[in-house]
């Protein structure tokens, strides 16, 4: 099934990926790493409780596993 994602969604999801591997990387020091730890969290909370997800029931974990693969597809935005 296909999946229509509302664009903060998309982006939420998109900068949740670029924020994990920025703290992969171990960019910058402690304090970089606290700021994007707490970023990751409050992108986490955005896409988790979108109000998206709460038109789709039962097809909710298909539709989150496509909104990550559609995340990573079209990587980080400009």
């Amino acid at each position: 099934m296909a999946h229509t994602f509302p664009d903060d969604l998309v982006a939420a999801q998109r900068d949740w990926y670029a924020v994990y591997q920025q703290l992969a990387d171990r960019v910058g020091g402690p304090a970089q790493t606290t700021t994007l730890r707490r970023r990751l969290n409050r992108l986490s909370v955005q896409v988790s409780t979108h109000p998206y997800w709460t038109t789709h029931g039962a097809q909710a974990p298909a539709a989150r596993i496509a909104l990550r693969q559609l995340a990573r597809d079209e990587g980080p935005h400009s």
